[in-house]
């Protein structure tokens, strides 16, 4: 399969544009072809650690960077931002992604929830996960169908949308900027009495 889009369809597109229809149906085709292979359990659960993770770069991307190594924002067992669920609301109240996306994600972290800590063997199939599906499909605006593709099921939407989220992250994260510690509060008397004179 080819890395380029169609010709009817990148004729009317800037190079810009162009690249990032390549990179999204990357992604897109990535996300279908790796989990594929996989079961349902361990799709959720890798797309979901993926997506963790992409959060996490995206939030390093903005945040002031750690001088050491072992960041205690990230990582340790009482990181503040050491979960999905807390990335998610980090990301949407620092202005890193919008409200509805926040939503997205949070039901993507549910049905992996329920992958996770269902030991009966939980499946897209199941009336709950396939109602989770459903209102990403709706909350995002996902098409029917993609070319060849149809996304009326559960586990195919599923990637396809989540493909779209990672696709989406990643475009994105060249845009971010980061924050710097020039503009922060600071608390040295000497530094007070300078800015005064200043």
């Amino acid at each position: 399969m080819s890395d380029t889009p169609d010709k009817s369809v990148s004729e009317d597109l800037s190079q810009s544009d162009a690249k990032d229809l390549v990179d999204k149906h990357h992604w897109l085709r990535f996300f279908r072809n790796e989990f594929d292979k996989e079961s349902d359990r361990a799709a959720v659960i890798l797309t979901a650690a993926m997506l963790d993770e992409t959060l996490k770069d995206l939030l390093e991307a903005h945040l002031v960077p750690c001088s050491s190594s072992d960041d205690p924002l990230f990582d340790g067992a009482n990181a503040p931002i050491g979960t999905f669920s807390a990335r998610i609301e980090c990301s949407y109240r620092l202005g890193l992604i919008s409200k509805n996306f926040a939503k997205c994600l949070h039901i993507t972290r549910k049905i992996r929830n329920a992958f996770a800590h269902d030991v009966a063997g939980c499946k897209f199939t199941s009336h709950s996960v396939a109602s989770r599906v459903r209102a990403l499909r709706q909350a995002t605006g996902a098409p029917e169908s993609s070319g060849k593709e149809d996304l009326s099921d559960p586990r195919a939407s599923f990637c396809y949308i989540t493909g779209y989220f990672m696709w989406k992250i990643k475009q994105n994260m060249d845009k971010i900027s980061q924050l710097s510690e020039d503009r922060s509060l600071c608390c040295n008397f000497k530094h007070e009495e300078q800015q005064k004179e200043a």
